[in-house]
């Protein structure tokens, strides 16, 4: 009777060997190993379940891909409203001056005194009508001859 309770402990254990080795080969491979039973019969490995912790992590991917809305397809149209185009001038003692103008002239000036416009990181522009000129100063500084005439 031990004997056989030997033989019966060393199957177990060479199934439960056999199952881990088919766990430890590449996962995407599905083959089964085939033990032989102690009476020549073959019969197969038990096969390992997938833990807890695998079953739960696919689970809660498939709820997410569920749960997750389905990307909407939208279109641009032309019924949305862009901004009014406003243009702003200056009237003054019989003249007239768009803004837009004076700051193109502004940075005119700015670039004929030796500097580039790509350095223009901000302009405040003054108009002063009873001098006839605009004064203007970029990223915070101003010159002499940072001067519109009007």
């Amino acid at each position: 009777m031990k004997n056989e309770n030997m033989t019966l402990e060393n199957e177990i254990k060479e199934a439960v060997v056999a199952a881990e080795t088919v766990t430890e080969e590449k996962p995407a491979k599905k083959t089964r190993k085939k033990t032989v039973k102690a009476e020549g019969e073959t019969a197969e490995a038990p096969k390992k379940r997938a833990s807890k912790k695998t079953e739960k992590v696919e689970k809660a991917e498939a709820e997410e891909a569920e749960a997750a809305p389905a990307p909407k397809k939208t279109r641009k149209t032309a019924a949305k409203k862009a901004a009014a185009k406003v243009n702003l001038y200056v009237q003054y003692a019989g003249k007239e001056i768009l803004t837009e103008e004076l700051v193109e002239k502004a940075k005119a000036v700015y670039v004929a005194a030796g500097n580039q416009e790509s350095d223009i990181q901000t302009m405040d522009v003054y108009v002063k009508p009873e001098d006839n000129a605009a004064y203007f100063a970029v990223n915070g500084i101003g010159a002499d001859e940072f001067k519109v005439e009007l």
